[in-house]
């Protein structure tokens, strides 16, 4: 990556004019060596978490380990910022073929050079079959994915006795997920989408974003300058899925107008946020129990027993 730099002609470093600089980020207007790029990233997750309140005293968080460059980031730099921080580790075997294989590794080894606790959850023990299976089955498979991973994460931080939730989704997932609510208007749920998620119902842990002022772009950077293990491959069940599309849009706008993306951000979070919140409250569905598992529900039975059933029906 320097060598790179280099030849791109980036000069010495913004912030130590000393070394050479191996990267540029157009929004922010520096080009940084990797000593102080890897300072900047942390220092811009501790004011994330600091901001927004993302880790108070008797937190016990249960972090999501994906085996990606995310997740490992997201480990490395809460062991950096919050040693002391009560923290568990959870991997999801999805049984992706060619694919899973390799995020369990990477997600065993971090944790392993980490010295973190690491739960491995297979998707078939808890399913009854492997994602590639559950694609054969249905035409698209992300939503069940996405269904399964998230029930997943809050059975087992209430198993274990977490407080939150902390994922890895970055500035780049959040907006091609906000660009898509705000196309089809749908405002309310928008604001759901928030650095820090809390909902009603007892058993729906709060889940916390520290990653979310950070790109896709500086997440890989900081992973491979810190050589931090992770698997470099995407899910060839959602390779062409939606959200990758308004990805490369949005990265589209931002060539154009650097600092799109956290001005897109900020704008919601800071302006359309307070001004629809109260809106929201008022037409919150009430969270239930779900029937069959007991689980947070808006329903008399949750998405996943739903899709046990369906499963069960072939």
């Amino acid at each position: 990556m320097s060598d790179d730099a280099r030849a791109r002609g980036l000069g010495l470093c913004s912030r130590c004019h000393v070394r050479k600089a191996s990267l540029r980020l157009d929004y922010a207007r520096m080009s940084l060596c990797d000593e102080c790029f890897v300072k900047f990233v942390e220092r811009k997750v501790e004011r994330t978490l600091e901001e927004y309140k993302m880790i108070e005293r008797g937190d016990k968080l249960l972090l999501a380990l994906s085996g990606g460059k995310d997740s490992s980031a997201l480990l490395h730099i809460i062991k950096s910022l919050a040693p002391d921080v009560k923290l568990t580790c959870l991997h999801i075997d999805l049984g992706v073929e060619g694919f899973s294989e390799q995020c369990r590794s990477k997600a065993e080894e971090l944790a392993g050079q980490e010295g973190v606790e690491l739960e491995v959850v297979e998707l078939r023990s808890f399913l009854g079959c492997t994602m590639s299976e559950l694609a054969s089955r249905r035409r698209k498979a992300c939503s069940p994915c996405g269904l399964a991973r998230r029930y997943i994460l809050n059975y087992y931080g209430n198993l274990w006795g977490a407080t939150k939730i902390a994922t890895g989704h970055n500035l780049d997932d959040v907006l091609a997920v906000l660009w898509d609510l705000y196309v089809a208007g749908d405002l309310l749920q928008a604001v759901r989408l928030q650095p820090v998620t809390k909902h009603a119902h007892p058993k729906a842990l709060s889940r916390i974003k520290p990653l979310i002022e950070l790109t896709d772009f500086e997440l890989k950077a900081y992973a491979d300058i810190k050589a931090l293990p992770y698997s470099p491959a995407q899910c060839p069940l959602g390779r062409e899925s939606k959200l990758n599309k308004r990805k490369k849009l949005i990265d589209a706008i931002e060539s154009m107008r650097p600092s799109f993306k956290h001005t897109f951000f900020k704008t919601h979070v800071k302006r359309v946020s307070p001004l629809l919140g109260p809106l929201l409250m008022a037409r919150a569905t009430d969270w239930r129990s779900c029937a069959k598992c007991g689980m947070p529900s808006k329903g008399e039975v949750c998405g996943m027993c739903r899709l046990k059933e369906d499963l069960k029906k072939g």
